[in-house]
């Protein structure tokens, strides 16, 4: 998805919500990246990480990642 995403200019805005939880373990105990928001360097996919608890971090981060979908293409926010 992302790579097509990519490709094509789509605007897609990914949104990753991480508690910190793999299922049943914590996301350090079954990933090395815990970073998802980086997927995206790859392909060439913006990504930003916002503090889900500070409403202000998530309003501002929000509002940047899905003004750069609108106007270049794809990006992911976690």
């Amino acid at each position: 998805t992302l790579n097509v995403a990519a490709k094509e200019g789509l605007p897609l805005l990914f949104i990753v919500i991480d508690n910190g939880r793999a299922i049943n373990t914590f996301t350090g105990d079954v990933a090395k990246n815990q970073d998802v928001y980086l997927q995206g360097q790859h392909y060439g996919i913006p990504g930003l990480k916002v503090d889900g608890q500070d409403m202000v971090s998530v309003m501002q981060g929000g509002r940047a990642v899905v003004d750069h979908v609108r106007k270049q293409g794809p990006a992911i926010l976690q």
